[in-house]
């Protein structure tokens, strides 16, 4: 039968299937790019946000370890807020060795940083001390602007006072030959500073000395109380030879304390306060023993090893060494003496 007019033209749904198929239109494909454009930024920030978070944690990190090196104005950094283990800054700063310092900043630059604290008011000297006084005489000196800028190495308030005084002793020992008085100065200072936390001056040595030995630090303890006792009589402590100042510390009692600041304070320069010094530990030890008297008589044999002075009588045997014994571990102690004793039975028994 043939079609009518008004029956389906052949084709007709295919077209219609094709037109179903075609691309959206302009407006549904401006939507779409959008709204993947909106989803891309989205992810984008997300990324940079997670970056960021990281980055100022490493940053944060980096700052409390003393890893972040800045470049900061002269006149930002205070260097009083610690005690310094130099005992005449005006000095020093008209020493050779600053001289020496200038010249090679001004040849070659800073090449050492300094290290700081940060804290609310601006930035705290911590060590550097030498290369940061250098600079200011340079920048006074010449005007210019490399001098007016201190490289340093910036950590958080986070980081105690007392660390902040053990790592200035610590670079300060290694670089420069400190005296035994102004180590026991610097401690003293260190006890007496309430933010430091460490009342105790042996205590304070202990910490700020930990990686001197034991018997560097019984020095230290040593010069220490010669210090707390003829502090303000000695024109300059730091003159003093080691041994010296470790037998006039050991010396020194309530009895002859009075008579030796009085002699001390009429001497005129340290050479002879030294010989005044010299002559009281040699009367000191000439004294005789109060309590020896019962005993003189016993059997006694006495000499001298190096700085060590050995005393062996009956059941006795005593050392008189400038080292506090006191600081050496327990075990060190018995060790030592379990070798005496095996050097003992070996010579009897030769």
């Amino acid at each position: 039968m043939a079609k009518s007019k008004f029956d389906i033209v052949p084709g007709v749904s295919a077209r219609k299937a094709a037109q179903a198929e075609a691309k959206p239109g302009p407006m549904s494909t401006a939507i779409r790019e959008t709204a993947q454009t909106l989803d891309k930024a989205e992810e984008d920030l997300r990324q940079q946000r997670k970056r960021n978070a990281e980055e100022a944690r490493q940053w944060r990190s980096a700052m409390e370890e003393g890893l972040i090196l800045l470049r900061l104005p002269l006149d930002l950094v205070r260097a009083e807020d610690l005690a310094r283990d130099r005992s005449n800054l005006a000095e020093e700063l008209k020493s050779p060795e600053m001289e020496e310092l200038k010249q090679s900043i001004r040849v070659l630059g800073q090449k050492e940083p300094i290290a700081v604290q940060q804290t609310e008011e601006g930035y705290s000297l911590t060590s550097g001390w030498r290369r940061l006084n250098a600079l200011r005489m340079l920048f006074e000196e010449t005007g210019e602007d490399r001098f007016s800028l201190v490289m340093a190495k910036v950590q958080v308030s986070a980081h105690g006072r007392m660390d902040r005084y053990v790592d200035m002793v610590t670079e300060n020992v290694v670089r420069k030959n400190l005296s035994l008085a102004e180590m026991a100065g610097l401690a003293m200072a260190v006890a007496a500073d309430p933010e430091a936390g460490t009342p105790d001056l042996r205590a304070a040595i202990n910490r700020l000395y930990h990686a001197q030995s034991p018997a560097q630090r019984s020095y230290i303890n040593a010069f220490a109380r010669l210090l707390q006792l003829l502090g303000d009589s000695l024109i300059d402590a730091r003159s003093l030879a080691r041994d010296l100042g470790v037998q006039v510390a050991r010396a020194l009692s309530d009895d002859n304390l009075a008579g030796l600041r009085k002699a001390l304070d009429e001497a005129e320069d340290p050479s002879a306060q030294q010989k005044i010094l010299r002559d009281f530990v040699e009367r000191v030890e000439r004294r005789p023993d109060p309590r020896g008297s019962a005993r003189s008589g016993a059997a006694k044999t006495e000499f001298r090893m190096g700085q060590a002075k050995l005393t062996a009588r009956r059941g006795e045997i005593r050392i008189k060494a400038p080292v506090d014994y006191a600081e050496v571990p327990r075990e060190v102690l018995e060790e030592a003496w379990r070798a005496f004793e095996a050097v003992l039975r070996g010579e009897n028994q030769g």
